[in-house]
This record gives structure tokens, C-alpha cells and sequence, in this order.
């Protein structure tokens, strides 16, 4: 056993235990929860927080960091939400002719968990996501408007403020009123970034209220009017209620 790893992970077990509990951790706390001696339990911590496992909130205080929501997010992805959504990403793309992504974030990195091609005879090839601006994905946003705010903040250190990509957006003010504009809408759309392809996306949301994807549906522009619009928007709900409730 390695001594330094076993003292990290009591450390990272203390903080997310009072986090779960919606306590504060500081520092002589989490040292004698490991214990240890104050001045190391500070450079592991540090440590940890360099590295995205740990972040600081007000008072000083250790909560856990951005990675430590990515872990849950693949912990479920892997566990159930595939399984759960293949079904339900299919017969979307089927009902509607519409290419679907099944995504999520982790270490500040977009993935996709699961694709199906629309049968429409024009469609959108999903696997083209991977080379475009983290925020231009729908998905992405989706899921942001539903991040703890340490997971933003990784996030915009990663890619630096949207700017052109999304809105105009280059402050946390800005892009707060963003996020909380989809929370409202219940949908993250971009149909105007590169006049070509449309894409709509809701996030798939665990019982406590934490993102753990998000579902996304893509289309070319010449189809995007407000009749098919709407139709779509009402099977994305329709697939994310299935998923949520199998996941739930």
C-alpha cells in the first residue's frame, strides 16, 4: 500500500462525506479524519486541488471538485444510463428522421456515449460533434446550465469565455444569465453559429438534480422551422422522461 494514495483518498472521502452532508470541511477537520499532520493534509489537498478532485468555497472551505462530478457522471453512464437510453435514442431517431446524440463531459472533455442516424434521405452525421467548439454542442450547454459552479469554472479555464460561439458571451455575469435562461427554456438550442446544421438538447438529470449527459437531436437548417421544431422538442422531452425515469 501506498501510503501517500491512502491518506489522499481518506482526505477526498472526508470532504465528500461533509459535502454529502451538507457540511463544510477544513482543514484540521479533514487532518485528524485522515490522521495526519495539518501542513501535509494542506499539500495533498492542494495537490488535489491542482489536479480537478478538490475546489475551495467560501471561508476556505474543501469541497469536492469538478472531477469528483465527472466520476459520478461516468459511474452512471457506465452502471445504467446506456443501457437505459439506447432504446429510447433509436426509436427518437427513427420517429423523427433526425440524427441523436447521447452525451457527456468529463475532465472538461465532451464524449458520446451513444449515436443513431436519423433515416431522413438529407441528415446530420453526429460523429461530426467531436471537431467542433466545446460550445457550440447543445449538449454541452445543456449540461452546464445544471454544473456546480467549480465544474464551470474548469470548464472556462479549459476553453476560456464562448465569446463568438455562443452568444457573445466573455464574463461570468453573462454567461450565468445563460445558463439560467435554459434552466428556464428547458431546452439549449443553436441553430446560429454556423447557418447550417440546427441541434436541440435537454439534459438527463439524476433524482437529486445532477447532470449526468445530455440528449441531442441535429438537423440541417432547410428542415428547422418552427412546426418541426416544436415536434421535436415534444419527442426529445418524451425520450428524456423515458431515460430519466429508468435511470430514477
Amino acid at each position: 500500500m501506498i501510503n501517500s494514495v491512502k491518506r489522499a483518498l481518506e482526505l477526498l472521502d472526508f470532504v465528500v462525506q461533509q459535502g454529502l452532508a451538507g457540511k463544510d470541511a477544513h482543514l484540521h477537520e479533514a487532518a485528524k479524519a485522515a490522521g495526519i499532520m495539518p501542513t501535509t493534509a494542506r499539500n495533498i489537498l492542494k495537490t488535489m486541488e491542482l489536479c480537478g478532485y478538490i475546489a475551495r468555497g467560501e471561508g476556505n472551505a474543501y469541497l469536492p471538485g469538478p472531477k469528483c462530478a465527472g466520476l459520478r457522471r461516468v459511474g452512471a453512464a457506465c452502471e445504467q444510463l446506456v443501457t437505459s437510453a439506447n432504446r429510447p435514442v433509436v426509436h427518437l431517431a427513427e420517429s423523427t428522421g433526425e440524427s441523436v446524440v447521447l452525451a457527456t463531459i468529463f475532465g472538461a472533455e465532451w464524449h458520446a456515449l451513444l449515436r443513431a442516424a436519423g433515416s431522413s434521405v438529407v441528415r446530420v452525421d453526429a460523429s461530426a460533434l467531436n471537431g467542433q467548439n466545446f460550445f457550440t454542442l447543445s449538449t454541452a450547454r445543456a449540461m452546464m446550465a445544471y454544473m456546480q459552479p467549480a465544474e464551470i469554472d474548469a470548464l472556462v479555464d479549459c476553453y476560456g469565455w464562448p465569446g463568438e460561439y455562443w452568444g457573445g458571451i466573455t464574463d461570468r455575469e453573462a454567461l450565468e444569465a445563460k445558463l439560467a435562461e435554459l434552466r428556464k427554456n428547458g431546452v439549449a438550442e443553436n441553430s446560429a453559429h454556423n447557418g447550417v446544421v440546427a441541434s436541440l438538447s435537454m439534459p438527463i438529470l439524476s433524482r437529486s438534480g445532477q447532470p449526468l449527459a445530455a440528449l441531442g437531436m441535429h438537423l440541417p437548417m432547410f428542415r428547422y422551422d418552427e412546426t418541426h421544431r416544436n415536434e421535436l422538442i415534444a419527442a426529445l422531452r418524451e425520450a428524456v422522461d423515458k431515460i430519466c425515469a429508468e435511470i430514477n
